[in-house]
């Protein structure tokens, strides 16, 4: 399965499968994964490579479409209604939140989906940071610039999931880099330098390349909880300490390629999304 799509596929930009159901119907149970659905007929789906499926009935799983109604109603105010029409698309928003034309008066929480992580940690990271900016403690750009900053956004995940993922899924974003672009801000990101390598270096380990855990945004900044933070990413369940070792080993590998010119090994989890990023 993986070998089919490795042309247009990889870890980040697709989705993690949530059960082992899935793997166990294709492997013992005949299922067969099918492409997007080119039309449907009375009794048979025709799929996008031509293929015809007789079925008996049709589960349809599309989620929602974003419609904020509460905006689009608000009466004499044109402002309103182009904010509400465009924050449709999140990633058209300055961090999938504000929109440049009503800044931190207006914030929409919670529309952010990774491919694989999940929405409360980002959405939780997008509240600290709202909450800096209603105390003062830190500020947005102005207009121009978080437009500028949206339309490089969106080309760098454009670059990284598709376009045919990112049209179809407007709140997409990958876990990482998002996380990490508001660390910045909200300034809780912690230096993975050689100061945590060597004083703390088990733990230095465990954030480089443990499991995704945004606990590691607590050890340091506002509203830091430095013990508790260290407590779950110490005791979160990950992988055998070889297999980390390795991994850590071809990340660097990967890392001195980009260096040398290859473009295609740049880490996505350390590019900044700002101009300088693409």
């Amino acid at each position: 399965m993986n070998l089919k799509q490795i042309r247009t596929s990889h870890f980040r930009n697709t989705y993690g499968t949530k059960t082992s159901g899935l793997a166990e119907a294709v492997l013992y149970y005949n299922c067969t994964i099918k492409p997007e659905i080119r039309s449907i007929k009375e009794h048979s789906i025709i799929f996008a490579d031509g293929s015809e499926e007789y079925i008996d009935e049709i589960v349809c799983c599309t989620g929602f479409q974003n419609k904020f109604m509460f905006l689009d109603s608000v009466e004499n105010d044109s402002l309103l209604k182009q904010v509400g029409h465009e924050a449709r698309i999140s990633h058209h928003l300055y961090k999938h939140a504000i929109h440049p034309l009503t800044g931190d008066s207006l914030i929409f929480i919670g529309f952010v989906r990774p491919c694989f992580g999940a929405v409360p940690p980002l959405a939780e990271m997008q509240a600290r940071w709202f909450a800096l900016l209603c105390s003062g403690k830190c500020r947005l750009p102005d207009a121009m610039t978080m437009t500028n900053r949206i339309h490089t956004y969106v080309r760098y995940i454009t670059q990284l999931f598709t376009p045919l993922r990112t049209k179809r899924i407007t709140t997409l974003t990958d876990f990482l880099s998002f996380s990490d672009d508001l660390a910045r801000d909200i300034g809780c990101r912690p230096n993975l330098g050689f100061k945590m390598l060597f004083s703390d270096p088990y733990l230095w380990l465990r954030c480089m390349i443990g499991p995704i855990s945004n606990a590691q945004y607590r050890l340091c900044g506002p509203h830091a909880k430095p013990e508790q933070a260290r407590h779950i990413l110490l005791t979160i369940k990950w992988k055998p300490l070889w297999y980390n070792l390795f991994e850590l080993t071809l990340l660097y590998i990967s890392t001195l390629l980009w260096f040398c010119g290859i473009r295609s090994c740049q880490p996505h989890a350390w590019c900044a999304i700002h101009e300088r990023s693409i």
